[in-house]
C-alpha cells in the first residue's frame, strides 16, 4: 500500500518511524516489528475499497480493492486531491459538504451513494462511509460497490410490481401469495370475485381456507406445499370451496418462491367448473359415440344396402355381406382385388367416379349406375350410389366409402308412375277446362296449366288458398265460404264468381267440384270454365227480348225464334261441355287419380285412354306436338297454318335457323303469337300478316307486322290484350315493343331471353 507523509511529501519508502503517531487506529502498529507491512496486509484483505486522506484531503493511501474496482495505479492516485480522482465522480457539492463540514463536525458519515457513469468500467453505484482520525488528522473512506445490489433491488421491485399488476388484472385467475408457513399475504381482486373472501378477510389466514374439508383432513394442503418446495411447482386440480360454502372445480398451480431459502408461495387458481362439466359431457359423448360405433358396425354387417371401402388402387378394403351377394362373390373374394376383377361390367364407370374424388376431394352423391353383376348375369340392374371420400389425419383422401342401394324395382315403379302421372297431367292440361284437385283440408294441390294461363298467376302461387286471390273481391268471401262449407259437409257444389283474367279483366266463371270419397274422404276434384260470354249472351238475349216486345208483331216471332235458337245453342254448348267435363272427364279423372295414388297402373292407363280418346281433338289444339321441337321456323309454319284455317288470315313467316331450347319459352311464344295474330284478324282489317324471328344478343326476337288499321299507342298503351303480353314477357325477363299509328299498321316485337 503506497503512503503519503504530510511533512515530507511524496516518495517516502517503507513503514512510518516510531515517531510517526498515526493515532489510535494505527498508532500502535509502529511498536510492532514490520507493523506497516502488517497494516497493508490487513487493509488489502478488506473487500470494499479504502482510501486514507490527509488533512488537505489528498490521498495518503489506497488498498488493492480500490484499484481493482476503480482502476488506475498508485502513482496516479496517491498525493492527488480526492476530488480529482478518475473523471470527477467525487467532485460534487454533496460530497464536499460531507468531507469539509459534516466530517469535521460529527467525525463520521454513512451511506453516501454515488450513481455515476465511469469512463473505464461504465455505470456504477457506490456507497461511501467516512471516519475522521484525530491524531494525526486523517480521513478513512470505505467505498462499497453496490451496483449489483441496486440492480437486484430494482429488479426485485419491478418483479413485485409486475406480480401485483398481474394479480390486479388477471380477471379469470385468482392470484394468491403466501409466506413460507402458508399464510395468505396477497389476495387479488379476482381471488375475491372467485372465492368470495375480501382481501381483509383473507390476508393472514391459512391458504387451506378454500380447500374442502375432506382434502384438508387428507393432508392435501401440506402435500401441495411439499411438492412445490421440492419440485418448484405443484399442480392443483380438485374441488374447492368458496366463502358461501359452494363448490367449484379449480385448476391451478402453486409455485415455491426461493432464492436459496424458501421465501413463500404463489398460487394461481381458475374456476373451471364449466370446462369440467364440458369434459364430463365429452366423455359421456365419447361413450355414446362408441356405443353408436358399435351399432354402426352391426348395421354395416346387416344393412340392406351395399357398403364397401375402396383404396386409391381401386381395391376392395372392406365390403358388407349385402354388396358381396349382389356382386355374386363372397366377402373374402373381394378383399384386395380391384373393381376391374370383381365387377368388370361396371368398372369403367366406377373408375371415373373414383378418379374424380381422388382429384377433387369432393363427394359424388346420388349417381346411378346400371349394369350386370356376376350374381345375375344377363339381368340389368340399377343402383343409386353415394361415393364419399375417406381422409387421413392430415386431410388427404386415402380411399372412398361407397353406399349402393339397388333401386331397380323402385325405378321401374317410379317410371310407370311418372308415365301415368304424365298422361294424367297432359290430359288435364289439354282438357277444354281448368281442372283442380284439393286435399281433405280444402287446400289446392293441383291446378292445370290453363289456370295459370288464364289468371296470369305464377305457377304454384294458386296452391293452397292462393287461387282466391284471383277471385273478384266482392265474390271472394262468398266463394270461400261456399267451398269450405261443401268441403266440411263433403258434398258436391257449383258456384259462379268473377275470375280475374291475366289482362286484369274479371270474367264470370263456373266452378264445380265433387268429393273424392273412395277409401275415405280425400279432398275434392273439380273444374272451372269461363261462362262470361254465355252470361253476356243471356243478358243480351234478355235485353233483346225486352226490346223486341215493343216492336211490330211480325218481328216478334222472328226475334223470339232467334233468341230461342241462341238460347238453345248456348244451352247445348253448355250441356255438351258440362257433360264432357263433369259427367265424363271428371269421373275419369277422379278415378285415375285414385288409382294412381294406390299404384294401379293398369287401371290408370285404361281410364286415361278413355279420357284421351274423348279429348283428343281439344288436346291436339291446346298442346300441339310442334312445341316439342326447338326450331322456330317449324313452330311459325304450324301457327300460320292454324291461323289460315281458323280465321282465314294469311301469315307470311320466316324463322330462319333460330332455335329455342327451353320448352317453356316455346310455349310462351306460341301463346303470345296466337293472341297477337288473333288481334290482327279481329282488329287490323287486313287479311295478311308477317312474322319473323331472329337471334339477338339478349336471346330471340319475334316480330309480328300488319298493314292494317293501326291504333294510337299513347291512347291505348295496354289495349288489345297487350298489357297481359307485356306482363308475361317481363315475368321471364323479356320485353314488349309496340309501334303503331292510326292507318299505318302495327309492328309488335317480342324479345325473349333464352339460355345457351
Amino acid at each position: 500500500m503506497a503512503e503519503y507523509d504530510p511533512a515530507r511529501g511524496l516518495g517516502r519508502e517503507g513503514p512510518p518511524s516510531d515517531t510517526d503517531d498515526l493515532g489510535s487506529s494505527w498508532g500502535t502498529l509502529g511498536d510492532v516489528p514490520d507493523g506497516w507491512a502488517f497494516a497493508e496486509m490487513v487493509v488489502d484483505t478488506v473487500r470494499e475499497g479504502l482510501l486514507v486522506l490527509g488533512r488537505d484531503l489528498r490521498v495518503v493511501a489506497a488498498n488493492e480493492s480500490f484499484y481493482r474496482t476503480f482502476g488506475g495505479a498508485a502513482e496516479e492516485t496517491v498525493g492527488r486531491p480526492v476530488y480529482d480522482l478518475g473523471d470527477g465522480p467525487w467532485d460534487t457539492p454533496e460530497f464536499r459538504g460531507l468531507l469539509e463540514d459534516v466530517l469535521p463536525r460529527d467525525g463520521k458519515f454513512d451511506g453516501y451513494e454515488v450513481d455515476h457513469e465511469f469512463e473505464r468500467f461504465g455505470r456504477r453505484v457506490v456507497v461511501l462511509n467516512g471516519r475522521r482520525l484525530r491524531d494525526p488528522e486523517l480521513v478513512l473512506l470505505a467505498i462499497e460497490d453496490a451496483t449489483e445490489l441496486r440492480t437486484a433491488e430494482r429488479a426485485l421491485s419491478a418483479s413485485e410490481e409486475r406480480f401485483e399488476l398481474f394479480a390486479e388484472n388477471a380477471r379469470e385467475y385468482a392470484v394468491i401469495g403466501m409466506d413460507a408457513e402458508g399464510r395468505i399475504t396477497t389476495w387479488s381482486p379476482s381471488a375475491e370475485r372467485i372465492l368470495g373472501w375480501t382481501r381483509a378477510e383473507a390476508v393472514g389466514r391459512s391458504g387451506a381456507i378454500f380447500f374442502t374439508e375432506a382434502d384438508r383432513e387428507a393432508g392435501a394442503v401440506e402435500r401441495e406445499r411439499d411438492q412445490a418446495r421440492r419440485d418448484g411447482s405443484a399442480l392443483d386440480e380438485r374441488w374447492h370451496v368458496r366463502k358461501d360454502g359452494s363448490r367449484f372445480w379449480g385448476t391451478g398451480v402453486m409455485i415455491a418462491l426461493q432464492d436459496g431459502d424458501l421465501r413463500g408461495y404463489a398460487k394461481v387458481l381458475r374456476d373451471n367448473t364449466q370446462r369440467r362439466a364440458a369434459e364430463d359431457a365429452l366423455r359421456a359423448s365419447e361413450r355414446t359415440a362408441q356405443a353408436r360405433l358399435d351399432e354402426l358396425e352391426a348395421v354395416y354387417a346387416t344393412a340392406p344396402v351395399g357398403l364397401c371401402v375402396l383404396d386409391r388402387d381401386f381395391r376392395y378394403v372392406r365390403i358388407n355381406q349385402h354388396l358381396a351377394e349382389i356382386n355374386g362373390l363372397p366377402v373374402e373374394a373381394h378383399l384386395g382385388r380391384t373393381i376391374f376383377e370383381v365387377v368388370p361390367d361396371l368398372a369403367d364407370e366406377a373408375a371415373g367416379v373414383l378418379r374424380q374424388i381422388f382429384e377433387t376431394g369432393d363427394p359424388v352423391l346420388g349417381i346411378e349406375i346400371t349394369g350386370e353383376t356376376a350374381a345375375a348375369p344377363g339381368v340389368e340392374r340399377t343402383w343409386v350410389e353415394n361415393w364419399l371420400p375417406l381422409r387421413d389425419r392430415d386431410g388427404h383422401v386415402v380411399g372412398v366409402n361407397v353406399v349402393a342401394e339397388d333401386v331397380t324395382e323402385r325405378r321401374r315403379a317410379e317410371q310407370e308412375l311418372r308415365e301415368a302421372e304424365g298422361r294424367f297431367r297432359a290430359y288435364a292440361d289439354a282438357a277444354p277446362a281448368i281442372l283442380w284437385v284439393t286435399d281433405p283440408d280444402g287446400r289446392a294441390t293441383f291446378l292445370s296449366r290453363d289456370w295459370y294461363d288464364y289468371t296470369g298467376q305464377a305457377e304454384g302461387e294458386a296452391l293452397g288458398y292462393g287461387w282466391l286471390d284471383a277471385v273478384h273481391p266482392d265474390d271472394r268471401g262468398p266463394a270461400r265460404a261456399a267451398f269450405l262449407d261443401a268441403n266440411e259437409r263433403q258434398v258436391p257444389f257449383r258456384l259462379d264468381y268473377r275470375l280475374r283474367r291475366h289482362d286484369g279483366v274479371y270474367r264470370w266463371a263456373l266452378d264445380a267440384g265433387r268429393p273424392l270419397d273412395e277409401d275415405g274422404f280425400g279432398g275434392f276434384v273439380g273444374s272451372v270454365i269461363d261462362i262470361d260470354d254465355r252470361r253476356r249472351a243471356e243478358d243480351d238475349v234478355r235485353e233483346l227480348n225486352r226490346t223486341l216486345e215493343e216492336r211490330v208483331e211480325d218481328r216478334t216471332a222472328q226475334v223470339r225464334s232467334l233468341s230461342r235458337a241462341l238460347t238453345l245453342a248456348e244451352h247445348e254448348e253448355r250441356r255438351r261441355l258440362a257433360q264432357v267435363l263433369h259427367d265424363d272427364l271428371q269421373q275419369v279423372l277422379h278415378g285415375a287419380q285414385i288409382q294412381a295414388a294406390v299404384g294401379n297402373v293398369e287401371r290408370v292407363e285404361t281410364l286415361l285412354g278413355e279420357a284421351i280418346q274423348t279429348a283428343r281433338s281439344l288436346s291436339h289444339e291446346l298442346a300441339p306436338p310442334i312445341l316439342r321441337g326447338r326450331r322456330l321456323d317449324e313452330l311459325l309454319a304450324w301457327v300460320a297454318e292454324r291461323e289460315r284455317a281458323l280465321y282465314g288470315l294469311e301469315v307470311e313467316h320466316d324463322g330462319g335457323t333460330v332455335e329455342v331450347p327451353e320448352e317453356e319459352v316455346r310455349i310462351l311464344l306460341y301463346q303470345l303469337l296466337r293472341e297477337l295474330l288473333l288481334n290482327v284478324a279481329k282488329h287490323a282489317g287486313v287479311p295478311a300478316a308477317r312474322v319473323t324471328a331472329e337471334q339477338v344478343d339478349s336471346g330471340v326476337r319475334v316480330v309480328i307486322e300488319d298493314e292494317g288499321a293501326g291504333f294510337d299507342v299513347a291512347v291505348t298503351p295496354g289495349g288489345l290484350g297487350l298489357a297481359s303480353v307485356r306482363e308475361r314477357l317481363e315475368a321471364v325477363g323479356g320485353r314488349l315493343t309496340v309501334e303503331s299509328a292510326p292507318g299505318e299498321g302495327t309492328r309488335v316485337s317480342l324479345d325473349v331471353p333464352v339460355d345457351e
